[in-house]
Order: structure tokens, then sequence, then C-alpha cells
């Protein structure tokens, strides 16, 4: 489809310079013949001949009535008058286009040069001549009358020559006329053409465009399938592998040998190795479909290294994560992705290339989260540290070398606007670098307003919220508490929610457990009280 558009382009440009080329020419055609009709409406040369001869006429009848004394009105004045008038006359074949055209017509008799000559040589005889000097007005008659028959062949011959000239200008312009008709016809011709070139182009780029369109379509339905396939098949079989994990953890509570127990532990642990490709399936076909969600709430650094360590992989070997001591622990971002990025590299790393020596290393410079993984690799070629980063161009076929999990570290990467770059190992260590933005959660301090049944309850309470920037109210503290956290298993009236509500208007009501009779609190957390959660939640109102 290119070549042929730019066949096409070629044509239309090869058939815009002939159409500017013709109409040049064309123009130039009847430029010409403009001219050449104003030229011959402007220049009419007949008339200075027929003058030139009627003088010579008037001038040899003067002599003679000179010679004769005709009536005495024959003077010498006379005579010098029309011999002036002759002079000016044939000053006229020397001047101008007329004198070149006219000149034109004498190149072989020369009768006006002659004739000139003539002139010259006489000019001081007709000068002085007197009436009845016969002898001198017989000469000069006699010098002047053989050109009265030569100029009326001239002007004859010039009158032909003028009424051809006439005819060629008018076969030129008929011609002229013709050549811009062809032209015009041409021209014509040569547009339809470029039209047809023009429409045959346009409508087979809206055929394309239409196919490309349909291709488009039948991609998107048949991704669109394939994550609705993925995700269906991933829901179907995580569900008999959670009845498989529930069966295997009530078969490890009954008594066994030690060697029983160890198979039903491998298996417990391969079951939720399956849950978890299961998992990594879900999210590749989230971000195949563009439908991953991203959540932007405080969360803890700190926290954070501590699941990675626990994170369970194929592999007997523990992820080694550091936290810099300087950096911040309450980050604004997404926690489960972020886990997600560096428990699928560092798994990779560790469980597939075999890579040694890798350790986690979380820093913050202000607006992104830092994480260095450092490793040493030893074993040659066979693994490619590029390929994290996306350098390593693989096809489809190579798809499953490429594995899962760094495939779905990339996506999240991007999806949350981050970079990776890979360094390789030249003998010092190699380094991977993963940069994420995540804004310093800005906390301050959160007064909490706790009143349990239960003094287990509330030792829980006391432990899950032990941190500098969380302050445990009581009666005598004067302050107004952020957070109100009640125990309600049935002994709490709603006229004891009203009067906290009202002590601290502004305070957000928590619920622990729940009654039958369900007061109108803004949350309610089960019991037991699961601390990981009541932290988050707290955490959660001091962010914002």
């Amino acid at each position: 489809m290119y070549s042929a558009r730019r066949v096409t382009f070629a044509i239309g440009s090869l058939i815009f310079v002939v159409l500017i080329g013709l109409v040049f020419y064309g123009y130039q055609s009847f430029q010409r013949d403009v001219e050449a009709l104003q030229i011959a409406g402007q220049e009419d040369i007949s008339w200075p001949t027929g003058q030139l001869e009627l003088e010579l006429m008037r001038f040899r009848a003067e002599l003679h009535a000179m010679e004769a004394h005709d009536g005495g009105a024959a003077s010498n004045a006379s005579v010098n008058q029309r011999f002036d008038i002759m002079w000016s006359r044939v000053i006229v074949f020397q001047r101008g286009r007329v004198g070149e055209r006219l000149s034109s017509y004498d190149l072989q008799t020369e009768i006006v040069a002659r004739l000139f000559a003539t002139m010259q040589a006489y000019e001081t005889r007709v000068l002085t001549l007197q009436p009845g000097d016969r002898d001198t007005i017989s000469d000069i008659d006699a010098a002047f009358k053989p050109f009265s028959e030569e100029l009326r062949e001239f002007s004859r011959r010039v009158a032909q020559g003028e009424q051809q000239i006439s005819i060629d200008i008018r076969t030129q312009l008929r011609s002229g006329a013709q050549r811009t008709l062809i032209i015009l016809g041409v021209a014509t011709l040569m547009l339809v053409i470029a039209l047809l070139v023009i429409l045959r182009d346009a409508r087979l780029s809206r055929r394309l465009a239409d196919h490309n369109q349909r291709l488009a379509e039948e991609a998107t339905r048949a991704s669109l399938a394939k994550s609705q396939f993925l995700t269906m098949m991933s829901h179907e079989l995580r569900t008999p592998m959670n009845g498989v994990i529930g069966l295997l953890a009530l078969a490890r509570q009954s008594s066994m040998s030690a060697a029983l127990n160890r198979m039903l532990s491998q298996a417990e642990r391969s079951a939720n190795l399956m849950i978890g490709l299961l998992t990594d399936i879900l999210d590749f076909s989230a971000l195949q479909s563009n439908n991953m969600p991203v959540q932007h709430k405080t969360f803890s650094l700190r926290e954070l290294a501590d699941n990675l360590r626990k994170y369970d992989h194929r592999v007997d070997q523990p992820m080694q994560v550091d936290v810099e001591a300087d950096t911040p622990d309450i980050l604004l971002g997404d926690e489960k992705r972020l886990t997600e990025i560096y428990a699928h590299i560092m798994g990779y790393m560790l469980e597939t290339a075999g890579v040694e020596g890798v350790v986690l290393r979380l820093s913050h410079n202000g607006e992104m989260l830092c994480a260095a993984i450092h490793y040493h690799y030893t074993k040659g070629d066979i693994w490619y540290p590029a390929m994290l980063a996306d350098n390593l161009q693989q096809d489809d076929d190579n798809f499953a070398t490429g594995v899962v999990g760094p495939t779905i570290a990339r996506g999240l990467c991007d999806l949350m606007k981050g970079n990776i770059n890979v360094s390789p190992d030249l003998g010092e260590g190699g380094l991977v670098s993963i940069e994420i933005p995540a804004a310093v959660a800005s906390i301050p301090q959160i007064n909490v307003w706790l009143e349990t049944q239960s003094v287990v309850t509330r030792k829980l309470c006391e432990v899950a919220l032990r941190d500098s920037r969380i302050v445990l109210m009581t009666a005598e503290s004067g302050q107004q508490a952020d957070v109100i956290l009640l125990e309600d298993q049935g002994q709490v009236s709603d006229a004891r929610l009203r009067a906290l509500r009202e002590s601290f208007p502004s305070a957000r009501a928590i619920g622990l457990g729940t009654s039958a009779e369900r007061l109108p609190f803004d949350q309610y957390l089960d019991l037991p009280i699961d601390i990981a959660v009541l932290r988050a939640t707290i955490i959660d109102r001091l962010a914002s």
C-alpha cells in the first residue's frame, strides 16, 4: 500500500507539472499572438511609402511649374518646401520599428538610400534654384524622374508584403486559438485523470481504514475474550485450590507421623504457589485489558519490607530487604502493587535466574520510592538481566522463557509511572534500580478515644495503636478526639454513642464487633480484632 501511494503521488506530481507547463506555453503563445496583432494594427507602413511617392510627384510638379512660369505661382520657396517635406519622408525610413520594416522591403533595390543620396547631392542646387533657370531645373528633374516608377513599384511591394503579413497574423491567431483549445482539452483530460487517480486512492485508503478498523475491533474482541477466559479459568481454578488448601490444613491438625506431616506441608506449599500463579494470571489479564486498579493510600514502608521478607517463593532462601535509616516510613501509594513488583523481580532472580547475593535496599529521594536490588551472577550468558527492563526483544514464541513475573512487574511499574533500569554484573555485582512515585504522607498526631467492655479487647487495641503519632485519650486529656473506638457487644446504648458524638463532633466513630441491633457507627471492625486492619484504619484516618 505504501508503494501504491508513492506511485499515486508521483503520477499526481507529474500531472501537476505538465499542467503548469501547458498553461505557461498557452499563455506565452497567446501573448505572442496579441503582440503581433497589436504591432500590425499600430504600425501601418503602407502610408509612409505612398506619401514618399506623392511628395516626389509634387516636388517634380513644382519644378515643372517653376520652369514654365505657370501663373507665377511657382517660386523657389515652394520648391524648397516640397523638397524639405520629401526629405522628412525619407528620414522616416531610418527611424524606429517602421523604418526597420520599410528597410526590410528595400534591401535589394535600395531605392530609398539612392533617393536620399541624390537629394543630398542636389540639395544646394535646389536651395539656390531661380525661376527661369531651365537648364538646372531640367537637370534636377532628370535626376529625380527615374525614382517615380521605382517608388510606385516599391509601394506596391510594401502593400503586398503587409497584406501577406496580415494574412500570416490571422493564420497565426487561428493556429494559436486551435493550440489553446487543444491545450485546454489536454489540461482538462489530465485534470480528469488526476481526479480519478485521487478518487481511486481515496477509495483505497477508505477501504484500508475500514479493514484496519475491522482488524482492530477483532483484535480487541480477541484480547477481551482471552482476558475473560483467563479471568474465568483463574477463578474456577482458585475455588478447588482453596478447597485443597483447607483440607490440607485440616489434615495437618490431626496426629500423624513426621514424614506424613512433611509431605502435607509440601503439598500445602505447592497449593499456595499454585494460588499465587493463578493470581499472576489474573494480574496479567487485567494489565492486558487496562483494567488494573491502582490505589493511592498511606502505607508503612517498613511493614512492606517485613511482608517481602516473609514472601513465599519456590527457593528456600529468604529475601534480604533493608530500609535506609533516614527513609520516611509512611508514604502514599499502592502497597500491594509495590509488593508485587519487588516480589516478582526478586522471586524471578532467585527462583529462575539462579542469581546469588540478592539484596533489596529501599530509600526515598523526596519524590520517588527508590529500590536498589544488588546481585551477583556468575553462570555465563544463560540469563540476560536486560529482560527485566524490557530492553531485550522477545517474540511471542519466546514469551515463556521471559516468564510472567517480570512481565507483570514491568506492567505495574509502567502503570504507576515508574521505571526500571538494569546495570549488568561486570565483576563487582549488578544493580536493578526501580523508581516509582510515592509522596511522603504528611500525618499529624491523632487522638483516639478507646472504650471497651473486654480487657482483652482493650489490650489488643493498645498493642495495635502503639505509635508515637497516636495518643490514647483519657477523661483528663481535655482534647478533641479524632477517632472513637467503641466496643459494641449489645451492651452499648444508642444514648452513649450520641453522648460521645456530642463530646467529639468531628471524630470518626468505629464500632468494634457488631450487635444484633446495629448502631449508627461510621465503620465497623469485626471481633476478634485484626491488629493490621485496625492499624491500617487509624493510619488512613491520619492521612485524611
